[in-house]
């Protein structure tokens, strides 16, 4: 394993029982899954153990049995390490893959650590491993062997985290802890350190489909790898290898190199180290070695190179039958290799009763036969793939020494000869990399008209990429380069004399770590992402000036630091120049620590942030250049140790100049604060106190708390020096308006005064968070803070108090606490009372616990289900507040979408809302109470409506209880938790967002399975109906419905939808009391037996948007003119009634609905007082009375409203069906007033007078049916501008005159019905086009029983048109006629 992996202590706990829906024995566990949901979904998870607070029960999972739920830790632990990790920036950056031989085990082991693995335990594991050996380490007891006897039991997972290649047996780390906590029962362990060994090749250990490794690297520019280079070079020292011929020097296709072996060398070793596969890299030894053999520089009795990888060992018994197909899948696995010889066999070892050992061998070719042809006493078959022999030792004589290693991508050479050709190669300098022998250093090659790009020192050394003018000879050094760096060459220019690469990628970077002298680096690359490798550059011990600008790199800005200890850059560099880019991010506060730096240019980036006031320690910085970043923010701090006067430039920021003198005022403020702690925060021991005052007392000023450190949000930590993990206070700071501030305070183990809180926080007005978790048991009591909302400062958003023995009640006070986002009073077992109505107040509340408090009482408030934070509230807990037991969970909590509601240890009776049922935490006393929905009214009335119409009617089968366990998602838009088994499954029932009833479509359901005598309406079904007052919809279309329409149902005040069509026993009139239901959008009466008058009053109804009615023969009177003020009206079916009268012109004209409207509203009022008088006078006298209630009159009224503002009449109007009627008159000329009309149907009726030319202007119109009417005059050429009509019946009339030729333009017309009129003439020339079909519609033409047309000239004028050609368009004519023309003759 690598030597630093204790630093990082990966909490496996956290990765187990904080992936996605949480991980636990009761879940199980399946491996790849499980990585796929840690190491691919969510990598944040992959944190260190210095994330998890003291006493985390993540710290001690072995407890799992005790735990109900891991939520609250995993919330602890991704709150600890919240502002460094995300998945986007994880912790670590890791990979999986899953391990297919016994070799990529071992050598994962090796680099990475410890492989995970299934294991099938077997009934005599317990045997094998049992109590006896509960205190004994694993490497003291034997290993686990097979038995043939044994069965298996479960799957398990464990840890391989060692092996022995002698004794072919894994070492393996279980999961279930150690042997030495006699207090734990089921998590005990199995051995005292949780190891123990198993024999290779049994129980299904380092199986390839459930064996994974995983390898993980921080993340480059983290503080564990800050120059981006551990991944980069494998996190080790790197090699030296050697060239294999010279012109290897310059050759950077070959990636084969020759490495000379030391005397600490393995084959492992060196093949982990180059990452070489190792089949190959044994095969080039091979290679290698013959090739020796036939130069005669390797003698012939030396060993071949031989490698033998054994995949799987077989121990125990094993068939003929099932060694051949191991053998066959083998050989089928390695068939695609190109490298010979791959060749599966086996080995297989055969005792005789006399104990001698015969080695039989076979392969795929000769299936297993030949090795177990010795029959019993035939035991360790190892399967296996021999490829080239290996020799014994890797030391010997040089030539026996030297291997060869491919594919490095990275090599490093000892002499710089070797490696600075191929650096510059690698940076596009080929001209200076192909010269000759240390032509790139040649000062002779200096002339006037080639600048030069490389530099060296007298010994050789690259010491620059620098483009130089040489329009100056002296600058060329013809008499020898310096040693050091020539202080005299102009920096000032860069571009042009940056020098010129093709990208900036990590191998960039490695070509300068090759060449170790370098002083001066000016690059230019067009484009591109400055890698976070970048920052390896520290490594350079001479490096004076490093120069980017103009490159339009993006990225972020390098902190060029190490963690712990200085880097070689900080004691050089002088300048440094990142301008002209598209950087982005914030300055680094790190670079402070770079004690040479003079020059920092960074102008013209998409830099934003503070400026950091760690520059104040900036030990030489004399210019400062920050132009043209319009997001950075904050003041310069002036350094406290500069050498040189500091010139500044920020134009184009936001930065306010030199910070503010009142810096010192902010910050002795917060400094004055801090000498509260030791009365704010006690222990009763003299240790802490005398810890507190000793901190205190050496930092007089808030400075002294952060020190030089250079993280950007520096933390200060006073401990108990005998408790210090358990007992301290933290405090962290942060730069605000150039000062650096509190932001957050965390006590642990210690009581706090609350009395001198509320002096404390006023003095911390940038303080974001506090929390002062203490001791429980033996604090003494602190009466509850109630002016403390007034106290906090605005900036906190998080507040807990935590067993500090509060007392008092909770503060009614705190609902006004506005700016509270996290909210936690815990484990205080004096406070008592209710919990505050007002603290639905608490605008900003995203988080509210209040837990183990036993003294708080019921009831739980009903005002949280409306509390502005209803919908964003994260977490509810509520848990040990013993003194809940009886209450119950208000209905209006249905309301509250929190993500996760603790109950625990409450004793809350009753049932749960619906919408909370996902929220409750599992394992919660309440989880398994029922759902509201089981006994909710709305579903025994949903039973009642199922017996109404046959508790056996096969349409309501699905309408059965829900089944054990069912847990669906919620309905879109609903809240958080399962929608009730009725709203999901029952056919026919619809629920709304709330999951309420909304919806009851009966016709295709309960109505089709129905058999008997037909249903009363008003019965039994209405007071079904009636219970469920949230009903939107209502289909009893067909469900032969019986009786009167009952006025109660304008009770149901939610209800939009209602279709009662096609039961022809309904009777009697509409009611005018319907038009209190005010949402109504569609009523459907179709096919009764309705009689009666229309009520004027439905014009109350401004949402209706259908209105059907078709088919009641007992409909009489006129047209309502009131309906005119339906501003939402689309479609009005009223066909085959008895209505007479005329179109009411209120319909079509504003003047005429308001004087509808008045009277209307003054009847209704009057009819509204009546029924109110009437209601009362029998209540009096207790007569009985319909069912309708006092309320719907009112609402009636009231939805009547003041008197009607001028309106335009029926303008949504797009449906018009007033077919099969008596009405008379003619048809308006403001018909154009219906705009938007699509359908116009007023055949069957008793209409006069002539077609207006307003007709004409209805351009939607699709169907126009006039026929069966008494109009006359001609045909307008006028409806040529309805160029969307596609049925024209004007048939049954007496139109006169001849057919408009204009009429050729309605190229959408599939059937014109023109016959019974009095037309003359025959079909124009001109309608012979729309016989076709690629411009006009036109399929059927009817121009029967019109007298008026001579057959014959008729017939000749259609031939003449050519309209029948093709036969695609009918037209239909009278041979003869039975009645005379009438109408004049031209």
């Amino acid at each position: 394993m690598e030597a630093d992996v204790d630093a990082w202590e990966v909490s496996a706990a956290s990765l187990y029982y904080c992936s996605e829906g949480g991980r636990s024995c009761s879940t199980g566990y399946d491996i790849q899954q499980n990585l796929y949901d840690v190491i691919d979904k969510a990598p944040q998870l992959i944190r260190p153990s210095s994330c998890l607070p003291e006493g985390s029960q993540l710290r001690d999972a072995v407890k799992e049995p005790q735990v109900t739920s891991w939520i609250p830790a995993c919330q602890a632990a991704h709150d600890s390490c919240s502002s460094t990790a995300s998945s986007s920036q994880p912790w670590l950056k890791c990979e999986y893959k899953s391990l297919s031989t016994f070799w990529e085990i071992q050598r994962h082991i090796r680099n990475h650590g410890a492989v995970i693995s299934r294991i099938t335990v077997y009934n005599d594991f317990n045997v094998q491993i049992g109590e006896k050996v509960r205190n004994r380490t694993g490497e003291a007891i034997p290993a686990i062997r097979a038995n043939a006897t044994a069965k298996p039991l479960y799957g398990h997972a464990a840890l391989i985290v060692g092996y022995d290649n002698d004794n072919y047996t894994w070492t393996m780390l279980n999961s279930w802890g150690t042997g030495l906590n006699k207090s734990q029962t089921r998590n005990a362990g199995i051995t005292a350190d949780g190891l123990f060994k198993i024999s290779m090749g049994l129980a299904g250990v380092g199986a390839p489909d459930q064996t994974y490794g995983v390898s993980c690297s921080p993340p480059p520019g983290s503080p564990w790898d800050p120059f981006g280079v551990r991944k980069f070079y494998g996190g080790k020292p790197r090699k030296n290898v050697q060239l294999i011929k010279p012109s290897d020097r310059v050759n950077l296709s070959n990636r084969c190199f020759n490495y000379v072996l030391t005397n600490q060398d393995t084959m492992s070793l060196v093949v982990d180290h180059f990452d070489q596969e190792i089949q190959a890299f044994v095969a080039t030894q091979a290679e290698l070695a013959t090739a020796r053999r036939r130069a005669g520089s390797e003698p012939a009795k030396d060993a071949p190179w031989i490698y033998q990888n054994t995949t799987y060992k077989l121990i125990g018994s094993y068939s003929e039958q099932q060694l051949t197909k191991m053998l066959q899948t083998a050989e089928e696995v390695l068939h695609g290799s190109t490298r010979a010889p791959y060749k599966a066999s086996m080995e297989c070892s055969h005792y005789d009763p006399l104990g001698k050992l015969t080695v039989t061998t076979c392969d795929a070719t000769t299936g297993a036969g030949p090795c177990v042809r010795l029959g019993n006493g035939t035991v360790n078959c190892m399967l296996q793939y021999a490829l080239i022999t290996v020799p014994s030792t890797l030391t010997g004589p040089i030539w026996n020494r030297t291997v060869r290693v491919c594919n490095v991508t990275y090599p490093s050479f000892a002499s710089a000869k070797d490696s600075q050709p191929r650096a510059l190669l690698t940076l596009k300098l080929t001209n200076h990399a192909l010269s000759s022998t240390k032509g790139y250093c040649n000062v002779s090659r200096c002339n006037r008209t080639k600048a030069r790009m490389v530099r060296c020192d007298k010994d050789g050394f690259v010491t620059s990429i620098w483009g130089e003018d040489l329009t100056n000879s002296a600058s060329c050094f013809l008499d020898g380069v310096p040693s050091a760096f020539p202080p005299d060459i102009n920096w000032a220019p860069a571009f042009p004399y940056s020098v010129n690469i093709s990208s900036f990628s990590p191998a960039t970077v490695d070509a300068l770590l090759t060449l170790k002298n370098l002083q001066a680096i000016n690059l230019y690359v067009e484009s591109g992402t400055l890698p976070t490798q970048l920052a390896g550059l520290s490594r350079l011990r001479h490096l004076l000036q490093l120069r980017l600008g103009s490159n339009k790199f993006a990225g972020t800005l390098p902190a060029f630091t190490m963690v712990g200890k200085r880097s070689a850059m900080q004691k050089t560099l002088t300048k440094l120049e990142l301008d002209n880019n598209l950087l982005t991010g914030t300055l680094p506060a790190a670079w402070s620590a770079l004690d040479r730096l003079t020059t920092l240019i960074v102008s013209t980036n998409n830099l934003q942030g503070q400026v950091p006031l760690q520059w104040a320690n900036f030990k030489s910085i004399s210019q400062l250049v920050l132009i043209n970043n319009p997001q950075l923010t904050g003041c310069i701090p002036v350094p406290a140790q500069k050498t040189a006067v500091l010139e500044v430039d920020n134009t184009g920021t936001s930065i306010t100049g030199r910070c503010p003198t009142q810096r010192a005022e902010v910050e002795g403020r917060q400094r004055a604060a801090l000498d509260l702690l030791p009365v704010l925060f006690s222990r009763g021991t003299a240790n802490w106190t005398q810890e507190v005052n000793s901190a205190l007392q050496s930092r007089p000023s808030l400075p002294d708390f952060y020190g030089n450190t250079t993280k950007s949000r520096p933390v200060f930590r006073v401990a108990d020096p005998t408790l210090p993990g358990s007992t301290f206070v933290e405090i962290q700071f942060d730069v605000v308006n150039g000062a650096f501030c509190i932001t957050d305070v965390d006590a642990l183990g210690l009581s706090t005064d609350t009395a001198v809180l509320t002096k404390f926080l006023p003095q911390l007005p940038f303080l974001r968070r506090f929390r002062s978790d203490g001791l429980e048991d033996g604090m003494p009591p602190m009466p509850m803070p109630l002016d403390l909302a007034t106290a906090a400062p605005a900036a906190l958003t998080a507040f807990e108090l935590i067993g500090n023995n509060l007392t008092g009640t909770l503060p009614l006070q705190w609902g006004q606490w506005s700016t509270i986002q996290k909210l936690t009073i815990n484990k205080n077992k004096l406070l008592s009372g209710t919990l505050p109505e007002s603290w639905a107040g608490m605008r900003s509340l995203t988080s509210l616990t209040v837990a183990g408090n036993p003294d708080i009482i019921g009831p739980l408030p009903a005002s949280y289900g409306a509390a502005t934070w209803a919908a964003t509230i994260a977490e509810l807990d509520l848990s040990e507040d013993g003194g809940l037991g009886g209450s119950t969970i208000p209905s209006s909590w249905a309301n509250l979408k929190v993500g996760r509601l603790n109950l625990d240890g409450t004793d809350i009776v009753g049932c749960i809302p619906d919408q909370l049922q996902n929220a409750v935490v599992s394992g919660s006393s309440v989880f398994d109470a029922p759902a509201c929905s089981e006994g909710s009214p709305e579903l025994l009335a949903l039973l009642q409506l199922k017996a109404v119409f046959g508790g056996s009617n096969p349409g309501l089968d699905t309408w059965v209880d829900a089944p054990l366990g069912y847990t669906p998602d919620p309905l879109q838009g609903a809240p958080p938790g399962p929608a009730p088994y009725h709203c999901r499954n029952w056919l026919g029932v619809s629920c709304d967002a709330s999951n309420r009833v909304s919806g009851l479509d009966l016709s295709s359901t309960a109505c089709s399975g129905r058999q008997g005598t037909p249903l009363p309406l008003a019965g039994a079904l209405l007071d079904v109906l009636c219970k469920l007052p949230w009903l939107q919809t209502i289909n009893l279309a067909s469900c032969s419905l019986q009786g009167q329409l009952p006025e109660a149902l304008a009770d149901l005040a939610n209800l939009r939808q209602l279709n009662l069509s096609s039961n022809p026993a309904l009777s009697g009139p509409l009611p005018a009391l319907w038009a209190a239901m005010p949402h109504m959008q569609l009523l459907d009466v179709s096919g009764c037996a309705l009689s009666g008058n229309l009520p004027a009053e439905f014009a109350a109804w401004q949402e209706l948007q259908e209105l059907r009615a078709a088919g009641n023969r007992g409909l009489v009177g006129q047209l309502p003119g009131s309906w005119g003020l339906m501003q939402s009206l689309q479609v009005l079916d009223l066909s085959n009634t008895l209505l007479s009268g005329q179109l009411p012109a209120a319909w079509f004209e504003s003047s005429a609905s308001n004087a509808a409207g008045a009277a209307l509203l003054g009847r209704s009022r009057r009819q509204a007082a009546g029924r109110n008088s009437s209601m009362s006078a029998a209540s009096a006298t207790g007569a009985e009375t319909d069912s309708v209630s006092s309320t719907s009159l009112q609402a009636l009224s009231q939805t009547i409203g003041p008197e009607p503002k001028e309106l335009l009449g029926l303008t949504q109007l797009q449906v018009l069906r007033l077919a099969g009627n008596r009405l008379s008159g003619s048809l308006p000329a403001k018909v154009s007033l219906l705009s938007q009309l699509r359908v116009l149907d007023l055949s069957g009726n008793a209409m006069e007078g002539a077609l207006p030319l307003e007709l004409a202007t209805l351009t939607q119109l699709q169907e126009l049916q006039l026929s069966g009417n008494k109009l006359q005059g001609s045909l307008p050429d006028a409806l040529v501008r309805l160029t969307q009509l596609s049925m024209l019946d004007l048939s049954g009339n007496n139109f006169t005159g001849t057919l408009p030729s204009l009429w050729v333009s309605l190229t959408q017309l599939r059937s014109m019905h023109l016959g019974s009129n009095m037309l003359s003439g025959g079909v124009p020339r001109l309608w012979g086009r729309m016989a076709n079909a690629a411009t006009h519609s036109l399929q059927l033409l009817v121009l029967t029983d019109n007298p008026c047309m001579q057959p014959a000239a008729l017939q000749e004028s259609i031939l003449q048109s050519g309209i029948t050609q093709g036969g695609r368009v009918t037209v239909q004519v009278s041979a003869a006629y039975t009645r005379q023309c009438t109408a004049p003759q031209p």
